[in-house]
């Protein structure tokens, strides 16, 4: 399949052509049939067909997934990984990449150094109920994930929206924390030294929330995006927030806003053109509905063509070439 190049604008560690990435997955999640199969994502038609290769053993999820952009994308289910080769579209058990415990509601990056980076899995419920500071780390190279106290958050979290600038920050922004406090606040972990720590510039401007969705243009624009959720009082959020990855703030931008307040949508970007956030739920209830960021604008539209092939919520998604 023919690939798209284009030129960086973001200097922040991104340097000569993006490739548009092929697919971006959906694996599993919360519908009315108790998901186990894969909706794929076709990123230069925009479409989204079930794929029947790919099955997943967890019948209902609210993890994140994590890609390391060449070679393999993890799904954590909890704490057993399955591992999803991009090349022949198999998923598989790896015992390797099992988390430290039975998380749930945690979300996950990925620094794009090729297979000598990492992915992140922070925070969560451990057990139920009881949000952590933990972090899981995954090394690319060998597919092994361990605990990494230097990563650990600076506050316990769980259903927080996490961000990657693809190669010198990540983020994990805002869920609730001890007593169901929802937060503001945001944390940074550096890749270089895999640390993170409270990050008050990279703070939300606006109201604390949780079970937001983040998506990162990977450095193509400069921006990653913060949209959706659910705020004091359970009310579903309409709003966006931008994030400037060159000063790590965070500003509202109502081009970004969705149509109808939304949570729990799951991210895949293609690394260059668009950003999409899959289903979620609308009014307490699942939806098949999907929406679109152009990058290049920061608008974002319902995407009829990417909508789920049955309702869903809170299912894994990556993709095979960006963050």
């Amino acid at each position: 399949m023919l690939k798209l190049n284009i030129l960086s604008g973001f200097g922040g560690g991104v340097s000569g052509a993006l490739v548009q990435a092929t697919f971006g997955y959906f694996i599993g999640g919360h519908s009315s049939d108790s998901k186990t199969a894969t909706d794929k994502l076709t990123f230069a038609t925009g479409v989204v067909a079930v794929e029947t290769d790919i099955v997943t053993s967890n019948a209902g999820s609210n993890f994140w997934d994590i890609s390391d952009t060449v070679t393999y994308g993890y799904h954590n289910k909890p704490a057993d990984v399955e591992r999803l080769t991009f090349a022949s579209d198999t998923l598989a058990l790896n015992t390797d990449s099992d988390t430290s415990s039975s998380n749930n509601d945690h979300c996950g990056f990925s620094d794009a150094n090729d297979t000598a980076g990492f992915g992140y899995w922070m925070g969560g419920e451990r057990p139920a109920d009881s949000p952590s500071l933990v972090c899981d780390r995954i090394t690319f190279s060998t597919s092994v994930t361990a605990v990494n106290t230097d990563s650990d958050l600076s506050v316990a979290r769980a259903l927080a929206s996490c961000l990657s600038d693809r190669t010198t920050f990540g983020y994990t922004i805002a869920g609730f924390s001890v007593g169901g406090t929802r937060l503001t606040s945001t944390d940074k972990t550096t890749f270089s030294t895999s640390v993170t720590a409270a990050e008050t510039d990279s703070d939300l401007s606006s109201v604390a929330g949780q079970s937001a969705t983040g998506v990162s243009d990977n450095g193509s624009f400069g921006f990653g995006y913060y949209v959706g959720g659910v705020s004091v009082g359970n009310n579903e959020i309409v709003t966006a927030e931008r994030m400037t990855f060159s000063t790590g703030v965070f500003a509202l931008n109502t081009d970004s806003n969705l149509d109808v307040g939304k949570q729990r949508q799951r991210p895949a970007s293609d690394n260059t053109e668009f950003g999409y956030l899959f289903c979620g739920i609308t009014d307490i209830v699942s939806v098949a509905t999907s929406d679109r960021i152009t990058f290049s604008s920061g608008v974002n539209a319902a995407h009829t063509d990417a909508d789920g092939t049955t309702v869903n919520q809170s299912p894994g998604g990556m993709s095979d070439g960006a963050v």
